[in-house]
């Protein structure tokens, strides 16, 4: 007896999508975008004087966000 399988018994059908999966995956994808973005502010902030130094034109950004935070 031969052992060959035909397409049609190959085929299984999709398995129904987790309702919770995309939800948590959109969540994490967000939580992390902002976490990357605060981390990017905080360091442009904490390294201003530096970033400053070596990119004199930054300096009018800095100058802007102060006049906007005041």
């Amino acid at each position: 007896m031969p052992l060959s399988v035909l397409p049609e018994e190959l085929e299984m059908p999709p398995a129904p999508p987790s309702a919770g999966a995309p939800l948590a995956a959109a969540a994490a994808a967000w939580v992390l975008s902002l976490a990357l973005l605060g981390g990017a502010g905080y360091a442009a902030w904490h390294w201003r004087e530096e970033i400053m130094a070596a990119w004199p034109p930054s300096q009018r950004a800095y100058a802007l966000f102060n006049a906007l935070t005041r």
